[in-house]
């Protein structure tokens, strides 16, 4: 039965040399190997090599790739749909992203999830990244995943207070404040719950609505409880209550600072040694190596 020659290039995963040496980011591999072209074929896993080299943060290795193959695959996606700006994002690899966006990365393509790498970023908490996607890349803010989550959303989800900032720096439309995800939750619910002291005061001088219901009937005041039955207990004690003056969100003592782009610290190349690979999972204790479904 004949086979094709290059099946005797691919691991069981259909990872080339290539896809492992810009993994694990030998540039001197990557020289020797770029220069035949059958390693350049693009066939085999989608996860590409400049996906690999980006997710760990090898930034020259994906500017060796971006040199030798050209900036064909700088918009390609994984089996996923995430782009090499993605896996850069993912990984905060700052350089990396300087690096795809001046070769023309697609800065609002979105993944299977409907994220981008804005919202991945912010998913993640990584400020660097986000400073970088929304004041050099423009990012969309605008753009809803699979649950109709912003990447305002996602950050105050996650309690990630400077994404969150940096992100409502960049917002002027009150539409935006009060966009509600699939839980019909607003980021004043989800930044409430999660104690987000300073990124509720920049929520309330922007308009955010204090009386929208989530889908357990909960206001951002009672998304502050710890669980659904404090929440109750909260309410029933409530309605009981005087109305009070309301109170100036302006006055509000928060301790944390105004956040912008020039207070930011000066962003630097994550060490190229040093980073883990957040997509792949270890097994029994041992490392999986390469996974080109990124199982996070």
């Amino acid at each position: 039965m004949a086979t094709d020659p290059q099946d005797k290039l691919l691991d069981n995963k259909q990872y080339t040399p290539l896809h492992w040496a810009a993994y694990k980011g030998h540039e001197d591999c990557l020289e020797v190997l770029l220069e035949f072209k059958t390693f350049i074929h693009e066939e085999g896993n989608p996860f590409t090599p400049l996906h690999c080299a980006l997710m760990n943060g090898h930034s020259g290795a994906a500017e060796r790739l971006l040199e030798s193959t050209g900036v064909h695959m700088i918009n390609t996606r994984d089996a996923k749909g995430r782009t090499p700006l993605h896996a850069a994002a993912f990984a905060e690899d700052v350089a990396g992203l300087q690096l795809v966006l001046r070769h023309g990365a697609e800065i609002n393509a979105v993944d299977k999830t409907g994220r981008s790498a804005l919202m991945v970023a912010a998913d993640k908490g990584h400020s660097g990244a986000v400073a970088i996607l929304l004041h050099r890349a423009k990012a969309d803010l605008t753009l809803l995943d699979e649950n109709k989550n912003t990447a305002l959303h996602l950050a105050c989800s996650k309690a990630h207070e400077m994404c969150a900032l940096l992100i409502l720096g960049e917002i002027h439309s009150p539409t935006l404040i009060n966009a509600t995800n699939s839980a019909l939750q607003m980021p004043l619910h989800l930044a409430a719950r999660n104690g987000l002291a300073t990124v509720v005061q920049a929520l309330l001088s922007r308009g955010a609505t204090v009386l929208a219901m989530d889908e357990e009937g909960h206001t951002p005041a009672l998304a502050c409880a710890p669980n659904k039955d404090v929440a109750d207990c909260l309410a029933l004690i409530l309605s009981t209550m005087k109305p009070f003056p309301q109170r100036d969100p302006s006055s509000c003592s928060c301790s944390s600072p105004t956040v912008t782009a020039a207070s930011l610290p000066p962003a630097h190349p994550l060490p190229s040694n040093g980073l883990h690979n957040g997509y792949v999972k270890d097994r029994h204790g041992a490392p999986v190596g390469l996974d080109g479904c990124l199982s996070e």
